[in-house]
């Protein structure tokens, strides 16, 4: 598929013309399409401009034609191409045709970047089972799971909404794009299941849509043309999604300016520190603050300018004024009848609401980052209807954006350009304190993620990465099972963790079966009684294989070959086994009490089945993922009884922060209050926890340190002598690292491992740095892993000063 990254201005249109009109001379078919109907009209009278005599053939919704543009494009494609046909529609015609007759026969040329990413949102609290009835949980992540449609046909009658019902009316577009065959639908799990369990009144639903490429393949050549695109989500996902995209030779050729000259005479004026958004927007029509708004009028002294702003504060705002001020049409692109202006001011905040910026980061790797460039082309579009469209670049240009962030993004693109504040007095700091219930942890996690990585690698490979002679010194729980498994493969497979006869017992037998049997095993093992604690048999979800390292601790972390399931230790807390089932409808899981498990003082363990098995860093990732989707709900970490005063009603977890697979849990018995135990199986009908979506989805963010228990960052100097205990962990964490970390596909993971263990080991910055710069030059990618190091230290000595 072929792409044209081009500048703003470059003469797409008339590249575009000429290519068409070139393919017409020598009956070849194309179609351009745009994305609204005034760049459409714009094309037509560039192309009869170029070539009076060729036959254009364009519909729109007010062309003068009878009944629906989908359905005349249809019969036209159907029955009255002629060779050298010329079609104009636009993008959003062509996204609604079904099909395309003779694709093959055509030349696709998408005039600006097609809508990849759609939501759609509904308050449904009483009449969500119209939708909810038809629809279930498919594949699922930590948090968004993908839609599994149960009916289609119903769905499809409310789209077809042949008694035009006003409620069916309303549900048409959602079921509309669930039914799209080209879109990956998704939806929050929580939100759905609350919705099907009238646990929530607000009732709420939102369907995220990706759009794949599937409906622009099959064409005789596909180009999308748009002013940095490489910057674009389409071109990322779609990229992701295998699409090689390569430059269009033809475009290059045809373009009439390829790029910005230097321009000294342009100043890009910044209101505030940071990056803009509709939040900050809100906050300052509510404070009543119009300080940039004069300041545009102070700046600007009378000459003409245009100005845009978000759609629901237009026709509010000061600017309107402005004897001297042009408003321009928040949709911006192409449109060429603004070029006698030099100035302009756009104040739009174009970021994705934090539903939406969440599920770009966390399904398909759209970080904060990826997603502030992308959304500033539309900030670029609007200032290129001035005068610098065509480079007249003799005069003085003053252009005014919100924040610093967005200036610097447009700065990068016009060399020679300069960045100046407004000068306008900081906004004040937020209300200190408490934050409010609701909202807090979303907040805080929103302010940490914005670096979060693309995803942690998927391993693969598990039983070429161990000994050949791992069965030989295995010892099997059930020692029919030195002859059934012959293999390491087989072996792997069906490995459920290791069992310990007590807490102190260091020599681990290995419980090898399907998973059913093992939650069955585990329903028997809750019968049985003991007298004391200590008596009580314990597992682990480590396979542990002492020829990994020298220490002579069979149960050592450094022996971790691979872990399967996750264990997970509440005590104490808010959170119970219902409550965890809400955080988490798709996952399956078994709860049970442990033996001092009261009502009063609530113990439990909780086990989650893993799809596949794991290395020692998936598992820890995805212990960390479970407990910081509790917290963005809402669940403060730790036990009830850490509550400092009356006033603080926040919920408690309760979960014991035990990350590491090797560490114990005590298999299932009866509590010492009988009437107490339970034994709770939430697997029935649910899959595995699909290890490779939950790493892809990752948000849990490194450099928060409140959230790993991390200590203050060391002031020690470079020369400082390492303390015994800082040698003993800085090995342990060095050993892994030559163990697993090095290994092809597991560098991301095991550089964080090894950065989180130097951390605790409290040794200088410095030295934490040439570590982990020694273990990257191990790695098979270490150019990668230095990029991921000096993240890491950066963020970290922010913290330091």
């Amino acid at each position: 598929m072929n792409c044209s990254g081009l500048r703003a201005g470059a003469g797409k249109t008339h590249a575009y013309a000429s290519i068409a009109i070139e393919r017409s001379q020598n009956k070849f078919n194309t179609i351009i399409i745009s994305p609204t109907v005034k760049l459409l009209t714009e094309t037509d009278s560039v192309i009869r401009s170029l070539n009076p005599i060729g036959r254009i053939v364009k519909f729109y919704s007010d062309d003068g034609g009878d009944g629906s543009v989908t359905i005349r494009v249809l019969a036209y494609l159907k029955h009255h191409v002629s060779p050298g046909d010329i079609l104009l529609i636009t993008q959003q015609c062509f996204i609604n045709l079904p099909y395309f007759y003779h694709k093959s026969k055509w030349r696709l040329l998408v005039d600006e970047d097609i809508p990849v990413f759609v939501s759609e949102t509904l308050n449904l609290p009483d009449s969500h089972n119209l939708i909810t009835d038809h629809i279930e949980l498919g594949e699922t992540g930590p948090n968004y799971a993908r839609v599994r449609i149960v009916d289609s046909s119903k769905l499809k009658r409310i789209v077809d909404n042949k008694n035009r019902d006003d409620v069916w009316s309303n549900l048409r577009p959602m079921c509309s794009l669930m039914l799209q065959s080209d879109c990956e639908c998704y939806v929050n799990s929580k939100q759905l299941n609350d919705l099907k369990s009238n646990v929530k009144s607000k009732g709420q639903l939102t369907v995220y849509g990706f759009r794949k490429p599937d409906r622009f393949l099959g064409f005789d050549g596909v180009t999308i043309a748009s002013a940095w695109f490489e910057d674009s989500l389409t071109y990322y996902h779609w990229k992701n999604l295998g699409v090689n995209w390569r430059e269009d030779d033809d475009i290059k050729r045809s373009i009439l300016r390829p790029r910005h000259p230097e321009n000294p005479r342009l100043t890009i004026y910044y209101g505030y520190e940071g990056r803009n958004s509709k939040n900050l927007q809100h906050r300052l029509e509510k404070e009543g603050n119009t300080d940039l708004r004069d300041a545009i009028k102070q700046l600007m002294e009378g000459r003409p300018f245009l100005w845009v702003e978000n759609k629901d504060r237009a026709d509010t705002s000061i600017l309107n004024q402005c004897e001297n001020g042009v408003p321009l049409p928040p949709v911006s692109a192409g449109l060429n009848a603004y070029s006698d202006y030099r100035n302009a001011a756009v104040l739009m905040a174009t970021n994705y609401d934090p539903g939406q910026s969440e599920i770009l980061k966390q399904v398909i790797g759209f970080d904060g980052e990826k997603q502030a460039r992308a959304m500033v082309g539309n900030l670029y579009q609007a200032f290129l209807r001035t005068a610098l469209r065509k480079d007249e670049i003799g005069d003085e240009a003053k252009w005014v954006v919100t924040c610093l962030e967005e200036a610097k993004l447009l700065s990068e693109r016009f060399p020679g350009s300069t960045i100046k504040p407004l000068g306008l007095a900081p906004l004040p700091d937020r209300k200190t304190g408490r934050p409010r219930k609701h909202t807090s942890d979303n907040d805080r996690k929103r302010n940490y993620e914005r670096r979060r990585k693309d995803e942690l690698t998927q391993s693969v490979g598990f039983a070429r990465n161990l000994a050949p002679d791992l069965l030989e010194r295995v010892v099997f729980l059930d020692e029919t099972g030195r002859k059934t498994y012959n293999s390491i493969g087989t072996f792997v497979r069906d490995f459920r963790g290791s069992y310990f006869k007590t807490w102190h017992e260091t020599n681990p037998l290995c419980i090898t079966m399907t998973e059913n049997q093992f939650i069955g095993y585990l329903k028997k093992r809750f019968k049985e009684v003991y007298s004391q604690k200590n008596d009580i048999p314990c597992i682990a979800g480590a396979l542990f294989d002492p020829a990994l390292t020298k220490n002579e601790n069979t149960r050592y972390q450094g022996n971790v070959a691979l872990s399967r399931g996750i264990w997970i230790d509440i005590e104490d807390g808010d959170l119970t086994p219902k409550m965890f089932e809400q955080a988490f409808p798709a996952i399956p899981f078994i709860a049970y009490s442990t033996f001092r498990h009261t009502r009063q003082k609530p113990r439990f363990r909780i086990y989650i089945p893993t799809d596949r098995p794991m290395l020692f860093e998936e598992s820890i990732a995805i212990y960390h993922e479970i407990r910081y989707t509790l917290k963005t709900q809402g669940w403060m970490k730790g036990k009830k009884t850490a509550k400092r005063c009356a006033s603080i009603d926040r919920r408690f977890d309760g979960i014991d922060c035990r990350p590491n697979p090797s560490q114990l849990s005590v298999l299932p018995c009866q509590s010492q209050d009988r009437k107490a135990s339970f034994f709770l199986d939430y697997t029935k009908e649910k899959e595995s926890l699909t290890v490779d979506v939950w790493l892809k989805q990752r948000s849990w963010f490194e450099g928060d340190d409140d959230f790993y228990d991390l200590p203050a960052v060391s002031d020690n100097g470079e020369n400082a002598e390492l303390t015994p205990e800082q040698s003993v962990i800085i090995r342990a964490a060095t050993d892994r690292w030559e163990t697993f970390g090095k290994q092809n596909g597991n560098g991301d993971a095991g550089i964080f491992a090894l950065y989180l263990e130097l951390r605790r080991a409290r040794i200088s910055s410095i030295e934490m740095e040439w570590r982990l710069y020694r273990a990257a030059e191990q790695s098979s990618s270490p150019k990668d892993r230095k990029d991921q190091i000096r993240r890491l230290i950066q963020n970290l000595r922010r913290k330091a000063f």
